[in-house]
């Protein structure tokens, strides 16, 4: 029977390819996972940056009132 494998030799490859299917889809995950941790700390980084800016205006804005209520 050359050329053909047995049930077992069939029943082994098909138990390789769905371990090797399974560490795939482990690392996607783990990719994705990064990716994911990768673009909210950089939204995370914007949010601040914006409060930041925002909180220095309106303090400015508190300064400026300040002065010229003379408080």
């Amino acid at each position: 029977a050359e050329g053909k494998i047995t049930e077992e030799e069939r029943n082994g490859l098909a138990e390789k390819y769905k371990e090797d299917m399974r560490r795939m889809n482990e690392e996607i995950s783990r990719g994705e996972s990064v990716i994911a941790l990768d673009e909210l700390e950089s939204m995370q980084e914007d949010l601040l940056k914006l409060f930041n800016e925002r909180f220095d205006q309106l303090s400015a804005r508190i300064e400026d009132l300040r002065i010229r209520s003379g408080f």
